[in-house]
Parts: C-alpha cells; structure tokens; sequence
C-alpha cells in the first residue's frame, strides 16, 4: 500500500543480497550459479531436453542481473531474453531429477535455492528495509526476527511476477514481496493486476475515505457500524484501480473489523485542539526535546509521515483518513 522509491541505498541493499547468492556456495553447499550448472547439464546430456536446457542457461548467463532486475524492465526483459523461448516449453511439465519429480518451473525456483532465500538468506535485507506490515493489505504484521544465527520471518513471499510463469525471477530481489498469508493466498499465480512494492516514482494509488454521510450518521446516533470505510482511485490511479485491487485483495471486507480504529480518529478530531497538543508536548519537553516524530506519534496514536506507514499495521488508512477529517 505505500511504495518503496529504488533509490542509492535500496540498490545498495540489492547489491549485497545478489553477494551473498553468489558466495553461499562455501563448505556443502552449493552456489544457485553452480546448481543451474548441474541442472542444465542433465537436462541436455541425461534427459535429452535440450530447449529446457538453452532456458537453463539462459538464467545463468544472465543470473547477475536477474537478480537484481527492477520491475520496470521485467516486461521488457521478458522479451527480449525469454519470452521465445517460453512458447517452446510447458513450464509445468513433470521432470525426474534425481529421486524426486517436480514441475520444471519448481525444479528452477529449486535449483536458484528459493528455499534458502525465503528461510534465511534474504531476511536481513527484509530486516534493512524496515518493512514490518504486509505491503498489500497493510492490516498485518509481517516481521523480522534476526538473533545471530538464528532467524525467523512472520510473513509470506509473494512472488509480484509468479514463479510459475517467470521462474527465473523466484529469487530475484524486487520480485520478492513480504505478505500476509492472506494476501499471498488471495493474489496466488494471478499476473493480470500488477501493484509493484518498488518504484522508481512513488505513485499515490490508492487513498482510504470514510463516506462523509456516514460520519454525519455516526455524530447522530453513536454507532460506529454507520462509518462506511472505503478505499478510492487516487489521484495518480487509472479509472478503476482501487476496484481492481479490492477484487484481488478484499481490503473492504478486510477494513470493516477496524471500525473501531476510525472511531477514535473521529474521536480526536473533535478533542484535539493546538492547545491541548502544546499543553501536552511542554509537559513531557524533557521526553521529547529532541524527537518532535516521536511526540507526534504519542499524540495521534500513529506514525503520520508517509515514510512510515509499513511499520505499522493499518498506518494507511490512519493517515488517509486523518487527513480527510483535519485532523493532520
């Protein structure tokens, strides 16, 4: 719900994640370079498959920019390398490697170590990007637990092209998405709506709203089941766009438990006044001299800078909705 603009540091990040992809490959393990080695070798010399392998090898020559490909240029890049070649395939096709039989496109996503990826390897970049929401709903944590070497990650990787369709991007950085369950489940191998997490501008898409006439309601009867919360095109949207990403992520359905949340929004806007916020901050100036952000954040109860909003749950609508009733 709230893009993350590609900038020097970001790419920084994707520089050091491709590093560690290409060195893990010390003592028993294996580098995905070296595993698509193996695979393609099979392919062409065992199972006699020979456009599977050209694919293959496809992926390992350009294995170093694939992994740090911005999604601008996926559709481009699918083209342009990979696009020909995929009309000679059935991606889904069952192939015995060793003991165990898989789809091709999971055999791919296997030998470039996803697995590793998701379990470990990518959970300190994850863990840099300060992401701690789920990046569609925004209405789920989605942590990162890092105690030396041990790790753990409360969230799903959605994949923002699917792995069955475009395996050679299943460990690429900025395909990778941290999400709910949830989500990942309701967006599953779906590549018709696109909603990229990274940009190069960052794009105001979608805006949460509270239907005035359901205010009024609610100041009448006290009943917080009149707030009608909504979310709406914005004002960068195409026509349709907020409708198209309820249809995938059911974000209507999903908001309506957080009533309550907008409730006390609605709550504030009527108590607060400038004089109540400077009584407050001047009787803890000793706590928040140096750290206005933090005050702020006491005050309203939520992180009000757009910077901010995957680090909360429901942070979006917080700040949409504040924003359309005055209250920042």
């Amino acid at each position: 719900m709230k893009q993350i603009v590609i900038e020097q540091h970001i790419r920084n990040i994707a520089k050091a994640y491709c590093n560690v992809l290409r060195r893990k490959g010390v003592g028993r393990y294996q580098t995905p370079e070296k595993r698509l080695i193996d695979f393609e070798n099979y392919l062409r010399n065992v199972l006699l498959l020979p456009n599977y392998a050209d694919y293959i090898k496809q992926i390992r020559c350009l294995y170093s920019i694939v992994i740090r490909l911005q999604p601008e240029y996926y559709e481009r890049f699918h083209r342009r390398y990979f696009e020909e070649m995929t009309h000679n395939l059935d991606l889904s096709k069952q192939i015995q490697y060793g003991a165990n039989t898989k789809k091709f496109y999971e055999w791919v996503s296997d030998r470039m170590r996803y697995d590793d990826v998701r379990s470990s390897w990518l959970l300190p970049f994850m863990k840099q990007l300060n992401i701690k929401t789920c990046c569609y709903c925004n209405a789920q944590y989605a942590t990162t637990f890092i105690n030396g070497d041990d790790s753990m990650a409360s969230y799903d990787l959605d994949h923002y092209y699917p792995q069955s369709k475009y395996p050679y991007l299943s460990t690429s950085f900025f395909n990778l998405i941290p999400s709910c369950g949830c989500c990942n489940r309701h967006k599953s191998n779906q590549d018709v709506f696109h909603y990229p997490l990274y940009v190069n501008k960052r794009k105001n898409l979608l805006q949460f709203n509270v239907n005035p006439k359901s205010i009024i309601q609610y100041w009448l009867t006290a009943n917080p089941q009149m707030l009608n919360i909504d979310i709406i095109d914005g004002k960068d949207a195409s026509p349709g766009f907020a409708d198209d990403y309820d249809r995938v992520f059911h974000i209507r359905k999903i908001y309506t438990a957080h009533i309550d949340e907008v409730e006390e929004i609605l709550w504030k806007s009527r108590i607060y006044n400038d004089s109540y916020r400077e009584q407050l901050r001047q009787s803890f100036s000793n706590l928040f001299a140096h750290e206005s952000d933090k005050f702020l954040r006491l005050y309203y109860g939520f992180f009000i800078k757009e910077s901010d909003i995957l680090k909360r749950p429901l942070s979006k609508m917080k700040q949409d909705i504040a924003k359309q009733i005055g209250l920042i």
